[in-house]
């Protein structure tokens, strides 16, 4: 963070001129990032692996909410799923065939605290797939709903084509 408006003039200059996130941080010492636009800049498979790796890692840390982090594990064993993006809203987990804003959730997945079943959802969460009695169930009838056209994830996202 600064307050010193040429320090942002300077930012955005490097930024215009095809600096690197990295190589910015380096000289504009203000500047913060994390691994995810770091790892944007090097395509879109590193940032589908960069968001799994940081989702996986969140997964971990949630006490009290273990079928969110089964549901994380079953998804990311599961080849399809583990090359679009995944991303979370209220611990809903969908997939996206982007990388940027806004993602295309293509399917996602709601895993029900206290041992209630996993809720597969279909895009933009407007109806229900079904449901299954644990995470590793819950990924079948995603893949099963996830049209085969759909992957890898590319990079940016210009919206859902009509």
């Amino acid at each position: 963070m600064t307050r010193n408006l040429t320090d942002v003039v300077e930012a955005g200059v490097a930024r215009a001129t095809g600096a690197t996130v990295a190589r910015m941080r380096a000289t504009l010492t203000f500047l913060d990032s994390d691994p995810i636009t770091e790892a944007h800049e090097r395509g879109p498979v590193a940032a589908v692996t960069a968001q799994w790796d940081l989702l996986r890692e969140k997964a971990t840390s949630v006490p009290g909410f273990p079928e969110f982090g089964s549901l994380i594990e079953a998804a990311h064993a599961e080849p399809r799923l583990r090359r679009l993006f995944p991303f979370t809203s209220h611990w809903t987990v969908a997939f996206s065939s982007c990388t940027g804003r806004p993602y295309r959730d293509e399917i996602a997945n709601s895993p029900q605290s206290g041992g209630g079943p996993y809720i597969v959802l279909r895009y933009a969460n407007t109806g229900v797939h079904g449901e299954a009695p644990n995470a590793a169930e819950a990924v079948a009838p995603a893949l099963a709903h996830l049209p085969h056209s759909v992957g890898p994830a590319v990079a940016g996202c210009t919206g859902r084509p009509e």
